[in-house]
């Protein structure tokens, strides 16, 4: 009679009962016993790779999961960044404007003491004509008249010099005002183009991030699907 050979992973008892025993019971005791340890052994094997099945699908899950939260960081970094770009031109912007109010206040405050100044000057300077005018007529003789009037002209023409340069020096501020309006739309629009060009470049770099990141992680989503 042939002897079975031992299945893989069998382990076979040469002090049990064997299948070349001349006791017939013994034999089929012998045949039981080598069926049952080979199922065992079927059944560890079967065990084992599947074991190692279900360590992989883990592992490749946790490289997943592991890629997104990559990913998450990757992108809200990516929008911080932008978000910080697009802040500092405003901050540069408010910083612009916030020094363009102190400058019209400062040059208001100017203007005013400028003007209160003048007017105070040509008040005084008024006073001195009309006292005169008062002397004038108490000449007695035509010289002693003749340079009170001129006096009188003199303080006149200094009154009208003083409200002359005071129009020019408005008339300048005034064109430097308008240059100077004409200059912060200039610079307005610059910030304007700075800033959605900032904003596109963000958006093409979100887009962009976006598509590698997605098509990283279905990469190893697909790996992984098969050995689910």
């Amino acid at each position: 009679m042939h002897q079975s050979e031992p299945f893989a992973g069998e382990e076979v008892d040469e002090s049990g009962p064997s299948v070349e025993s001349k006791n017939q019971e013994e034999r089929i005791t012998a045949r039981r016993l080598r069926i049952a340890a080979r199922n065992e052994a079927e059944t560890r094997q079967e065990l084992g790779e599947d074991s190692q099945g279900k360590e992989d699908v883990q592992e490749e899950t946790r490289k997943s999961q592991k890629e997104v939260e990559k990913s998450k960081r990757h992108m809200t970094k990516l929008q911080s960044d932008g978000l910080e770009l697009v802040t500092n031109i405003q901050v540069a912007v408010d910083a612009r404007e916030s020094d363009r109010r102190t400058e019209l206040e400062e040059a208001c405050r100017l203007r005013r003491e400028k003007l209160e100044n003048e007017a105070k000057s040509s008040q005084e300077k008024f006073e001195e004509i009309t006292h005169k005018w008062t002397d004038a007529k108490m000449k007695q003789t035509p010289l002693d008249l003749r340079d009170a009037l001129n006096s009188q002209q003199q303080l006149c023409e200094q009154i009208l010099a003083d409200k002359n340069k005071l129009i020019s020096e408005l008339q300048q501020e005034l064109k430097a005002s308008d240059d100077r309006f004409v200059k912060d739309l200039k610079r307005q629009a610059k910030d304007i183009d700075l800033l959605i060009e900032r904003m596109e470049e963000q958006i093409s770099s979100l887009k962009k991030s976006y598509r590698e990141d997605l098509q990283q992680i279905e990469v190893l989503y697909c790996h992984l699907q098969p050995t689910v």
